[in-house]
């Protein structure tokens, strides 16, 4: 009989009470024993050595207090030197000194721990706490007077034995201490300074010196160097001061150096020992002093024949020109004369310069001595006038003009001759057809009635080589305005349409940029550079071309209308802005005339309101607000169409072929003139030119729709003042929003396309008062001229600027 086993028996709920009560006292006491021992055993900041040995790392860093001293009880010690030091005298008297602030001080803190491997000393930038440099304290010093610190430079060095070594380069500029020839620096703690926690020592231990020259030598004190000032010797004491903490009137210890400039006296040899010395050299030198004295003399005499020689021009008509050597001896410069003419040696001779003026014995010396020396023309006595020449002012070139005899030039004091304004004409055809180039180029551009850049330098550098054997180097004004003349007759293209003569691209008279003129410059300076002479330079009138030009002298003051200027600034409907611009009008014009004050500045809603530039120059010049939009997209195209025709330049047509497409036909139009009409050259303390690309940022801007204007203003080149069109939009071809920035002050326009706002853009000059861009000035003044046709008689056009409107002008005729 098999007897079934038992169940075993289940633990009552009193077991299980007991056992669950035993295992939480054990966890209770497991963490109490770990609590106490982290108080009595607690995780300190320390440096150990890394585990491959090169380095050091530190551990728990984040308990390292760094703002205070390494001991709260004891004061530390911080030992001061300076290093590499130099100085130097400037703006008088004021002492510059650098050098670097040595500091060494003990913090038991950073002691490393099983250092026996590894560096002995480590920069503290390598020191890495939980990836990162560590941060110690340092001590904060204060240096009177103020000073400059190189901080990029500064570094720390981290003992073994807990030693830190700090090096920061500092500059200093000291003024004598009254006005004596002491300067002094002082050194003192800053933060620890009301508590005495640290201590300022001179480093002096074991003999070491607390300072020391980087240009010493065997210690000596290094000399110091100013302009226009006696050298001084630079010496120095070190020692401590007192200073007063103002909030507790606490006095605590610093340090000082003082240093001294002590001028070194200029040494020379005494009397007796100057003569001691000539005598000696008189007795060795007396057997040989007789020969040197002669060849000294000789070696003068030969100078001075060499520097008297000269070569003189000499001409005559019937004759020809020939070049002749004279040391100034009249006679004998007569007798060369005949002998190089070949002129019978009993004839007599008059000389004559190139103004008719005789030169007789006792001028011909000074005429050689000048830097230019004139041609000479020369007249047999008793010959007939026409066969020897008689007078010709600069007998250089004889031209026969459809006759195998000679013509005899017509001097500027006859100008009434029948041969006074046929003259130049017929020296100029006959020296073209004996060029068979030239004459192929003016005929081609009579046939295309245009004179390209290319051929405008072509024909004047030959042109003006004929008037310089006519006239000689220096032709008078009169002889350069009938030659300008003569040309537009053989070349009726190249006539400027604004003027009666049509002579101002050849021949300016008031702003002397004519290419004649230019060409006559570009060779009096090549020949100033051998010739070098005292030059007087005429006053250039100035051109009114700034739309500023209504400025003018002894002006009324036209007072401010206080009360409507704030609310013309206040918020009002359209109808009352205009109402109450035409109510300050007048002092407006004030402003601008007289540059006292800013319209900008003044008259707020020009920032707020987009009609008020074209409201404002319609008040101004009723009579020309207009006249932009109803000629510009003719003259666009104009431009467009022929610019590669009028100008060979590279960056117009890599412009063209390029970039001219990614604009709408105006923008393109108008930066296509700039290229035809780039920045010139300033003048001297004016300023460089701009590149062209340069330019362009000036002129226009454009930036991606949704560009925050404020974000435009920030980052706006500071050297743009004048007014610049900003366009907005999703790309170049397409604006939306239209802007001019000027002074870095943003104005809104109502322009539906860039036409319009290229229009706002020339009036704000006017409206705003303000000067061109000198990057721009001579395309604005086209506009000015050509196109709105304000303030001619004026405005000085650049030459360029004429060019460019009588090429378009005289293709628009041929068209």
């Amino acid at each position: 009989m098999v007897t079934p086993s038992e169940p075993p028996k289940c633990p009552t709920r009193l077991d299980l009470c007991i056992h669950d009560i035993f295992l939480c006292v054990l966890t209770v006491l497991a963490l109490l024993g770990t609590v106490i021992f982290c108080l009595l055993h607690p995780q300190r900041p320390e440096i150990l050595l890394s585990p491959d040995g090169a380095t050091w790392q530190a551990a728990h860093w984040s308990k390292h207090d760094a703002k205070s001293p390494p001991s709260s009880n004891n004061t530390t010690q911080v030992i001061i030197s300076l290093t590499q030091v130099t100085a130097e005298l400037t703006r008088g008297e004021e002492l510059s000194l650098n050098f670097l602030l040595l500091q060494e001080w003990s913090d038991p803190r950073l002691i490393v721990r099983d250092g026996e491997n590894g560096p002995t000393v480590q920069n503290i930038e390598a020191i890495k706490g939980n990836g990162a440099p560590i941060g110690i304290w340092k001590p904060s010093l204060g240096l009177a007077p103020t000073h400059v610190a190189d901080k990029s430079t500064e570094e720390t060095w981290l003992s073994k034995d807990g030693r830190v070594f700090r090096s920061q380069p500092l500059t200093f500029i000291v003024s004598p201490y009254r006005s004596t020839s002491e300067y002094f620096i002082n050194i003192f703690t800053t933060r620890e300074f009301s508590t005495g926690a640290v201590a300022l020592t001179w480093d002096s231990l074991d003999g070491r010196n607390p300072l020391s020259f980087k240009n010493s030598t065997l210690g000596i004190a290094p000399i110091v160097r100013g302009e226009g000032l006696q050298n001084s010797r630079l010496l120095y004491t070190t020692g401590h001061c007192e200073m007063t903490y103002r909030a507790t009137s606490l006095k605590r210890s610093c340090l000082q150096v003082r240093f001294k400039l002590e001028k070194i006296p200029t040494l020379y040899p005494s009397k007796d020992l100057v003569l001691y010395f000539l005598s000696g050299i008189i007795f060795c030198l007396v057997p040989s002093s007789f020969l040197v004295i002669y060849f000294v003399v000789t070696l003068a005499v030969k100078v001075s024949e060499v520097k008297m020689t000269k070569l003189v021009r000499v001409c005559n008509l019937a004759r020809g020109k020939k070049l002749i050597i004279s040391s100034g001896d009249y006679e004998q410069f007569l007798r060369s004369v005949k002998t190089k003419f070949q002129v019978e040696t009993d004839n007599d001779i008059i000389l004559e310069d190139d103004h008719g003026a005789e030169v007789d014995e006792e001028v011909f010396p000074i005429l050689l001595d000048q830097g230019i020396i004139p041609a000479i023309t020369f007249k047999i006595v008793g010959e007939d006038a026409a066969s020897d020449g008689s007078y010709t002012p600069q007998c250089q070139q004889i031209y026969y003009i459809n006759s195998p005899a000679p013509i005899s030039p017509q001097s500027p004091a006859t100008p009434a001759s029948p041969q006074g304004e046929d003259y130049f004409k017929q020296a100029l055809e006959s020296y073209i057809e004996r060029k068979p180039d030239l004459k192929e180029l003016v005929s081609n551009c009579n046939a295309e009635r245009l004179v390209d850049s290319a051929a405008a330098t072509k024909l004047i550098n030959d042109f003006v080589s004929v008037l310089i054997d006519l006239r000689g180097d220096l032709p008078s004004t009169s002889d350069q305005l009938r030659f300008a003349k003569a040309i537009i007759e053989i070349i009726p293209c190249w006539k400027y349409p604004d003027s009666i003569d049509g002579i101002d691209i050849l021949y300016d008279t008031v702003n002397r940029s004519g290419l004649i003129q230019t060409r006559l410059r570009w060779i009096h300076r090549n020949v100033k550079e051998k010739n070098p002479l005292k030059s007087l330079k005429r006053p250039v009138a100035s051109g009114a071309g700034a739309p500023i030009s209504n400025k003018q002298d002894g002006h009324v003051q036209i007072a401010a209308d206080d009360i409507a200027i704030a609310e013309l600034n206040s918020s009002l409907p359209e109808d009352e802005v205009r109402r109450l611009m035409i109510q300050t009008l007048e002092h407006r014009n004030y402003l601008r005339g007289t540059n006292e004050n800013s319209v900008l500045r003044v008259y707020r809603k020009f920032l707020e309101c987009g009609f008020l530039i074209n409201f404002e120059f319609q008040l101004m010049f009723p009579a020309n607000a207009a006249k932009f939009l109803d000629t510009w997209e003719t003259l666009r195209e104009q431009i467009l169409t022929n610019c590669k025709r009028i100008s060979k330049s590279t960056a117009l047509h890599k412009f063209i072929n390029d970039n001219a497409g990614n604009w709408d036909r105006s923008t393109g139009a108008l930066l296509a003139l700039l290229y035809l009409i780039p920045p010139t050259a300033h003048g001297r303390g004016k300023g460089a030119r701009c590149k062209i690309e340069d330019a362009e940022s000036r002129l226009v801007k454009y930036f991606k729709s949704g560009t925050p204007l404020q974000s435009i203003l920030d980052t706006w080149d500071s050297d743009i003042s004048q007014p610049t069109l900003v366009y907005l939009g999703d790309d170049k071809t397409n604006p939306s929003t239209f802007f001019i920035i000027c002074d870095k002050l943003a104005l809104p326009l109502n322009a539906s396309n860039s036409t319009e706002a290229i229009d706002s853009l020339f009036k704000a000059h006017y409206v705003i008062g303000t000067k061109y861009d000198q990057n721009l000035d001579g395309l604005w003044k086209f506009m000015q001229i050509h196109v709105f046709q304000l303030d001619i008689q004026n405005t000085t056009l650049p030459r360029k600027a004429k060019q460019v409107l009588q090429q378009l002008s005289s293709l628009s005729e041929s068209n």
